[in-house]
């Protein structure tokens, strides 16, 4: 084992390292985190040429120009099929716990990013306002 100080030393071709990253962005379209990650220009491809997919890089691709739901939605399924099953990009540990505090006359549902929405479309928000 050979340890390392920075980024730099870590990412010297070829890459046979194991390091820890940060990596929280929540977006509800794959296009918003996923492939800017794992996709030909995302980090580990490119940066770090720690890791390639032909058959994700095609079908990300597609994903960008498709805007029929029913198309988009088997893209995704099997971009998410290839990093979570098939050929894996990384290895997630653990996912960071999101905590929330408020007091209990406020009607409010956590959403499925971290925002916190207070608008007209927090499911919990709705359901007082249509009493």
């Amino acid at each position: 084992m050979q340890v390392m100080e920075n980024f730099a030393q870590i990412q010297r071709q070829p890459v046979h390292a194991i390091y820890d990253t940060s990596n929280t962005a929540l977006f509800l379209d794959h296009l918003g985190h996923p492939w800017r990650e794992y996709g030909p220009n995302g980090t580990l491809p490119k940066r770090g040429g720690i890791w390639r997919n032909e058959e994700y890089f095609v079908l990300g691709a597609k994903l960008q120009d498709t805007v029929e739901p029913d198309k988009r939605w088997t893209l995704i399924r099997r971009m998410l099929e290839i990093v979570n099953d098939v050929d894996p990009p990384c290895v997630i540990l653990h996912v960071s716990g999101q905590f929330y505090g408020k007091r209990r006359d406020v009607p409010w549902l956590p959403g499925l990013t971290l925002d916190l929405n207070f608008g007209p479309f927090n499911q919990a928000l709705s359901r007082t306002r249509a009493r």
